[in-house]
């Protein structure tokens, strides 16, 4: 996350954030105990949710008041789409958030073991591997 610089004072400059980093949908499996590696077992419930620990870090920011904009990648598929209806809902400006054709969003498969919480997390970056220091200088003037 990096705070802006610029406009009306110190404390205005202070609420202004711009946010770079992942914007990944967590597929979240509950189950009563991790599998071994090569075993299948059966889960008890499943969620899905917004995640990526920037995405995470600017829906934070906006519901404390602050003005952020999100720079990053997403697919041009339906976890992308949701992804950028959240954050608009969130109060996050996406004008720098793109979706990228033919390659998926991010990804974070999680299975957690229901009993003690602990878990196993495979993220696949999808679209986000295509984010360059470029996609920053684009934004340069938003920033």
């Amino acid at each position: 996350m990096v705070a802006l610089a610029g406009g009306n004072g110190a404390l205005e400059a202070s609420r202004r954030i711009c946010n770079v980093g992942a914007c990944f949908t967590d597929l979240i499996a509950y189950m009563p105990r991790l599998p071994n590696p090569g075993e299948t077992l059966v889960g008890s419930k499943f969620a899905t949710g917004f995640g990526g620990k920037g995405a995470n870090q600017a829906v934070q920011a906006a519901r404390l008041g602050a003005d952020v904009m999100m720079i990053s990648k997403v697919g041009e598929d339906i976890f992308g789409t949701e992804m950028l209806k959240n954050l608009t809902t969130q109060g996050v400006d996406i004008a720098h958030v793109s979706q990228v054709a033919g390659i998926s969003s991010g990804v974070a498969s999680v299975m957690v073991n229901e009993k003690t919480a602990q878990n196993s997390i495979v993220i696949v970056p999808g679209a986000l591997d295509q984010l360059s220091a470029a996609d920053v200088e684009a934004a340069r003037s938003s920033i």
